[in-house]
C-alpha cells in the first residue's frame, strides 16, 4: 500500500528531527545554562567588595564600548 509506505516515511523523518534537532535543541539550552552557571557561581562570593569591583569593571567596559561607538 502506497499511503502506508508514505506515513511510514514522513513518520521516519519527523522521529529524526524531533530526536536530533528539536531533542538536541533542548539538550543544548539545558547544558549551557549549567555551563553558564557554573561559570557564574565562582563570582557569587557574598562579599561586597567582590560585586562593586565586578559592577565598576562591567561600567568600564560600557564606557570603553561607548567611546569606541562614537
Amino acid at each position: 500500500n502506497g499511503s502506508a509506505a508514505l506515513t511510514r516515511k514522513f513518520s521516519t523523518i519527523s522521529g529524526f528531527i524531533d530526536t536530533y534537532i528539536v531533542d538536541g535543541l533542548v539538550n543544548f539550552t539545558a547544558y549551557f545554562s549549567g555551563f553558564v552557571g557554573i561559570i557564574l557561581r565562582k563570582f557569587q562570593t557574598g562579599k561586597v567588595q567582590t560585586y562593586l569591583i565586578l559592577t565598576l569593571f562591567s561600567v568600564l567596559i560600557i564606557i570603553l564600548m561607548y567611546i569606541n561607538y562614537l
